[in-house]
Parts: structure tokens; sequence; C-alpha cells
């Protein structure tokens, strides 16, 4: 999370040597081509509640309707991978680096004048498309609610996850990271009730 022991290298014998690490790793493709807002990179932090009303077995998932825009500082180009304000978005740990704020509410309309009438519409499908993905998969192997084998929660138990989504130049929806328990502070400086939707 938030950039830590992140290698970046087009080496296959060290993405290898990194595979035998004590800690897992995950290997990914970097996205040379990712949707520019005025020439910037930028990704999308969601919101999903998980609920576990009848246990995790069978959770039922909630996606929050407000999103949040995160930008790099600088215009992209794929060169100098290691300029933070460049190929990264989250600025807001970052002491000294200024943070463009966009709410989604005028993000959507400057999407669908960008990319045609509709576009936002299609994005959020194969966005939900990938939610649904990807909680069914922890499902199948017991990983909701934050822990293993949560079998023995109360009632009305919930978790919540924040997922990074990045779009690619032809608008298709790449996941980036899912954090349990994110740091919900922006959603409630936008929405005092927040935690009471």
């Amino acid at each position: 999370a938030r950039s830590r022991d992140i290698v970046v290298t087009d080496d296959v014998a060290c993405v290898v040597r990194l595979g035998t690490a004590p800690e897992p790793m995950i290997a990914c493709k970097y996205v040379e081509q990712p949707a520019c807002y005025e020439g910037r990179k930028y990704d999308l932090r969601f919101l999903v509640l998980a609920r576990a009303a009848r246990g995790w077995a069978r959770p039922q998932f909630s996606l929050y309707k407000t999103f949040w825009i995160r930008f790099a500082n600088r215009p992209y180009a794929l060169a100098d991978l290691w300029d933070y304000e460049r190929h990264f978005t989250v600025m807001n740990y970052r002491a000294g680096s200024a943070m463009t704020h966009i709410h989604d509410t005028e993000f959507v309309p400057w999407f669908d004048r960008t990319h045609g009438t509709g576009a936002w519409d299609r994005v959020l499908a194969e966005v939900r498309a990938v939610l649904a993905q990807l909680f069914h998969a922890a499902c199948a192997v017991g990983h909701i609610g934050g822990a293993e084998g949560t079998d023995g929660c109360t009632a009305n138990s919930f978790a919540v996850y924040g997922i990074d989504l990045l779009l690619t130049r032809d608008l298709h929806v790449r996941l980036e990271e899912v954090n349990f328990g994110p740091d919900c502070t922006r959603a409630c400086n936008y929405d005092n009730q927040f935690y009471n939707k």
C-alpha cells in the first residue's frame, strides 16, 4: 500500500527472484497507456460495503455511489518511472504534494463530454463486473470480512473495502489495489453522514 515495496523492472529474472521473497508479492504489468485528465494520469477509488447478515459464507455487497478521483501532479509520459508525481496518483499522504480535488459530480459530465455520451455508464458497468468477479473469487476462498474463516461473526457484521481502479486509454478497467478498512477521511469530509448511509 502507498507504493511501498514496489519494484519497477523489465527484467523477467528480477521478477522470478522477487517470487522467492519471504513476504508474498504480486507481479503485474504496468498500464502503459492510462486514461488521462488534462494530460495527467488518474485513478478511481470506490468503496464497497460487505455485510454479513447471513454470515460471511453469503455476504451482501453494496457499492457506495460517490467515488474519488486521484490525480498525478505532472503530465503523464512513459518515462522517468521513478517520478512519483508523474506516475502515482495518491498525494494525500505525501508531505508537500499538491492535490487536485474534483468531485465525481464534476468528473462524470467531463468524462461523457470527452469520451462521448454514455461513456461513463459503460465504464461503470465494467467497474461493477470487475468488482463482482473480485468478490466472487474472494468468497470462493473464504477471504471476506477481513480475516480467513470468519464464520463466527455476529449478525450484521460488516467490512469496508477501498478498491482502486485505473482506466486504460481505451477505457477498460484495471484493478490496482484492494484495501480492507480503508482511510475514509475524505469520504467523511465530503459527506458527514457517510457512515450512516
